[in-house]
């Protein structure tokens, strides 16, 4: 979509979705490892600093799927807005007898 001083190149646009999209996918799978992390993972003599470092990864994979969520959100809101570029487009072009 475009117009003298505005221009919306809408495949781009969506193109980057795809990427923001495929990012935050990437992100959550990160968050998810990190659920493995047990009491078990440390043997004997590393159960003394378990508990520390167990609710230091509880608090980073509640982030990175903050952080996910986000990503997905954005990626979300970036191809709502070409939608709608491309029916403002259709629109236009309807009224001028263009396509439908």
């Amino acid at each position: 979509m475009s117009s003298p001083g505005f221009s919306v190149d809408a495949d781009a646009v969506d193109a980057h979705a795809g990427t923001v999209a495929e990012r935050a996918a990437r992100v959550r799978a990160g968050a998810q490892a990190g659920n493995t992390v047990g009491p078990g993972a440390f043997g004997m003599i590393g159960q003394a600093i378990s508990t520390q470092v167990i609710r230091a990864s509880h608090d980073l994979t509640t982030t990175l799927n903050a952080a996910a969520g986000t990503g997905e959100r954005h990626g979300q809101s970036l191809r709502d807005t070409v939608a709608g570029y491309r029916e403002v487009e259709r629109r236009v072009a309807a009224g001028f007898g263009g396509r439908r």
